[in-house]
């Protein structure tokens, strides 16, 4: 009893010290960097002074992350709509995710495999990378792992599960659906995981038949509203209207890789993930195919997550991305970490254990922005407002504006305006904004902000301005300053 006390705490300790690791990696200057324009939009939909009816209003015309964007606008209503403060709450959720992993992971494995695999996750440069972010993917990645931990979640012999599981997990998978539509492929997996358990060993118990039925109604709901809001500019007859305008066709290279490269930080670490787990998966099909446990669902979750999409993408329009199935990360590490240590020739093991961990490390720690940030200066990725501000309130000109995205919906220039003044309210600059829909008085010289994140065309002075001259450019990282005189 006390040796089995004794490596409860071990295995505590390890993951004590793991997520507090992970929680370094995000949490030191999480905010170097400022938003995408996307990141922007949420941060506008996240607006705690307006009302719950406007806010879903907005959020209805503009994306898919009902229940994160609502999520966010409390968070910002207990803590503050400031620029610098929207991303403690992605971090947060982050935690949680790591956390909720692990809870998973050492239920389903032994502690050498679940040690493994929290290490992987921490490290992850992708998880890391969706931390900090105004997005919801990371949400969806906690959702999904708590989605799988109370699915598979084993009741003593003498224990039934009850209603209240039956309330909870769709409640859960409620909360998924809203927060990301694409985790319908892990209720989706879910479902064929059960309807096959059931054709294969043609017992199926009361409850697990009243969670087919009401997941299957719970989707079907969502769909319904999701179609009447949020898609119901799509044509019904060619479903065109789901994908954005932006979104590429797959390219053959895909093939080779199956976004590894980015899930795990470059070619190389991706294709050292990728054929680990096509080793372990072709060497246990066996314990896949036939033993119909957890770690087959993940195999079905994976494989549906790619076809579906994939499928779709080739006969109406293409809808993948890495970052819509980011929950494929939780399988996949997973399978890896489990199957790893049933490898019983122990050179091969410990061979694919350090290939695993110590170039994945070694890039993070060099030539990973979350690494280097602790040894030395990095760049800004996304389009760098700090110093936009900073150009202009050290310049002569203390005036600017921004250019208009009139080929998009109004709510861009309206995030966009919402933004750049939430952040001159946080800057405290000296500064004068011009609105946009001010067309009256116009100045005899303004900074003209170009966001170029979304938009990589050549810029062309505003009709508003067409009388103005360019004397003056300064190229930022996704963002460039026009200074326009008369």
């Amino acid at each position: 009893m006390k040796n089995i006390i004794y490596k409860k705490n071990n295995l505590l300790f390890f993951f004590l010290i793991i997520v507090i690791f992970g929680y370094l990696l995000i949490a030191y200057n999480i905010n170097y960097d400022d938003l995408w324009s996307d990141e922007i939009v949420s941060f506008w939909l996240s607006d705690p002074s307006i009302t719950f009816k406007e806010t879903l209003k907005r959020i209805f015309s503009s994306n898919w992350m009902v229940f994160y964007e609502i999520s966010l606008k409390y968070f910002h209503y207990l803590f503050g709509y400031e620029v610098n403060t929207s991303r403690y709450f992605s971090f947060f959720i982050s935690i949680l995710s790591l956390i909720s992993f692990g809870l998973l992971i050492s239920r389903i494995t032994k502690k050498e495999a679940a040690i493994l695999g929290m290490f992987i996750l921490s490290i992850n440069i992708y998880h890391i990378k969706y931390s900090a972010e105004l997005r919801s993917y990371i949400f969806a990645f906690f959702l999904v792992s708590l989605f799988i931990f109370l699915a598979f979640k084993e009741n003593s012999p003498d224990q039934k599960k009850n209603v209240s599981d039956l309330v909870i997990l769709n409640l859960i998978t409620i909360l998924m659906l809203f927060t990301h539509p694409f985790t319908l492929l892990v209720v989706g997996s879910y479902l064929v995981f059960e309807i096959t358990k059931f054709y294969k060993k043609k017992i199926i118990k009361p409850y697990y038949f009243s969670l087919i039925i009401s997941l299957m109604i719970t989707m079907a709901l969502f769909l319904l509203i999701y179609f009447k809001t949020t898609l119901k500019m799509v044509d019904q007859d060619t479903l065109n209207g789901i994908s954005p305008d932006w979104l590429m066709q797959v390219k053959p290279k895909f093939y080779t890789n199956f976004y590894f490269s980015k899930y795990f930080g470059s070619r190389l670490l991706g294709l050292i993930h990728l054929s680990i787990l096509f080793y372990c998966v072709i060497k246990f099909r066996k314990k896949l195919l036939e033993d119909l446990n957890i770690y087959s669902f993940f195999f079905i979750l994976i494989f549906f997550s790619y076809l579906i999409p994939l499928v779709y993408g080739y006969l109406f329009e293409p809808i993948l991305l890495d970052r819509y199935i980011f929950f494929v990360l939780i399988p996949i590490i997973c399978l890896l970490s489990h199957f790893v240590f049933q490898i019983n020739f122990k050179f091969l093991r410990y061979f694919f254990i350090i290939l695993i961990c110590v170039p994945t490390l070694l890039n993070l720690l060099f030539y990973e922005n979350t690494g280097r940030q602790f040894y030395t200066n990095i760049n800004p990725t996304k389009p760098n407002i700090r110093n936009a501000l900073e150009i202009i309130n050290n310049s002569n000109t203390k005036l600017f504006t921004f250019n208009r995205y009139d080929q998009y919906s109004y709510n861009l220039n309206s995030a966009y305006e919402n933004y750049l003044l939430k952040y001159l309210e946080f800057k405290k600059y000296n500064l004068q904004y011009f609105s946009f829909n001010n067309i009256k008085k116009k100045p005899d010289e303004i900074w003209i902000i170009y966001f170029r994140d979304i938009n990589k065309l050549e810029f062309k002075v505003p009709e508003n301005f067409l009388d103005y001259n360019v004397v003056e450019e300064i190229a930022l990282n996704n963002l460039n300053l026009y200074l326009l005189t008369k």
